[in-house]
């Protein structure tokens, strides 16, 4: 049986993984980490907003209809 290697990216910074080779159009990925960081930060900000409105006991304001939620 053969010992496990570890995985080659195992010690280098999650960035890094960006630029191996193999990998062919890192702007491609920033771009999609980039839109991921915005989303997260969007939700983020809707949750401190649903919270408020519930320890105020108030509707939270809800900024996309129904109709457009899947």
């Amino acid at each position: 049986m053969k010992p496990q290697r570890p995985h080659p990216l195992a010690n280098r910074s999650n960035l890094t993984c960006l630029f191996v080779p193999g990998l062919l159009n890192p702007p491609a990925a920033i771009e999609q980490l980039t839109l991921l960081m915005f989303v997260k930060g969007l939700d983020d900000l809707h949750t401190v907003e649903e919270r408020m409105a519930e320890d105020l006991g108030v509707n939270a304001t809800e900024h996309f209809p129904e109709r457009h939620q899947r």
